[in-house]
């Protein structure tokens, strides 16, 4: 099973009326996924482009927006996969209700842009033969060793 069926089934489970506890596990069973796809984000700073504009909107739910600190993360925590999944579980962790909906809001909107709307591309295997011949080629063209 690739990501975007498992992305796909986690966010089918969580459009359903479930328990707070149970969304928050399926919370991070999907951001888990989400963060450590490298077809969504092949470089760890893209992450950052995606959890900056959630960490905004959370910014203003109670539970967070109480915190003496803003809600974001160091740089270097960009640079660990693995950091970054530890730190989004605390926040998920912490979240009510509306936060909740808000990470379900964020990671259906990727997947929607990411894999509903991408054209499904036929992978070339073919090289492209070489259209000009350099001087080497033509050295060894005319030592007779170019087959």
């Amino acid at each position: 099973m690739n990501d975007a069926e498992i992305l796909k089934k986690i966010l089918k489970k969580l459009s359903l009326k479930i328990s707070k506890n149970e969304s928050i596990s399926l919370l991070y069973a999907l951001y888990t996924t989400i963060l450590l796809s490298k077809e969504l984000f092949k470089f760890n700073v893209d992450i950052k482009n995606f959890l900056v504009p959630i960490f905004n909107k959370l910014q203003s739910q109670p539970e967070f927006s109480k915190q003496r600190k803003p809600l974001e993360f160091g740089d270097y925590v960009y640079r660990s996969r693995s950091l970054i999944i530890a730190r989004f579980i605390r926040i998920i962790q912490k979240s009510e209700d509306k936060s909740i909906d808000i990470l379900i809001s964020a990671a259906q909107e990727l997947v929607d842009s990411k894999y509903n709307n991408v054209s499904k591309k036929t992978p070339t295997t073919e090289k492209k033969k070489k259209s000009h011949k350099n001087s080497v080629d033509e050295l060894l063209k005319i030592f007779g060793r170019y087959q």
